[in-house]
């Protein structure tokens, strides 16, 4: 058994799941108002950043974890500012901590399928939702 490859196949599939646990999700609050799916998005959002958070309490230095809980903050208040005034945005900051996860994640304590996994999810969730909440709201039926 080659290693390499089996490494590569994991990988792969870590992303695969969970671009299919975001497609999923979307398609389960697809139909919600925007503004549920912008409330949804943002405590997504903030459940997001505080896995981090948690693996540098167990894995980091004081600093690290200081660091951390600092830039969650920033981004939630950003999160909270924008949740009413422009929803979109929520996809948006999604997105972006799918960067986040790709680009930062293997070092931060996480599990090893963690990064892609939460990466493919983001990244689907966020383009889901910047596309849905640019739409005007439904009428309920």
């Amino acid at each position: 058994m080659d290693t390499g490859s089996r490494d590569t196949y994991g990988a792969n599939m870590d992303l695969v799941i969970g671009i299919l646990a975001g497609a999923a999700c979307l398609i389960a609050f697809w139909r919600s108002s925007n503004e549920a799916l912008a409330q949804a998005g943002f405590v997504a959002l903030v459940a997001m950043l505080s896995v981090y958070i948690g693996a540098h309490l167990v894995s980091s230095d004081l600093m690290r974890i200081l660091a951390e809980t600092g830039f969650a903050t920033v981004i939630a208040a950003i999160a909270l500012y924008v949740r009413d005034r422009s929803p979109v945005w929520i996809g948006a900051l999604i997105l972006g901590h799918g960067a986040y996860d790709y680009s930062i994640g293997h070092g931060a304590g996480v599990a090893d399928w963690y990064p892609l996994l939460c990466a493919g999810f983001d990244v689907t969730v966020g383009l889901g939702l910047i596309y849905r909440l640019s739409r005007k709201a439904t009428a309920k039926s």
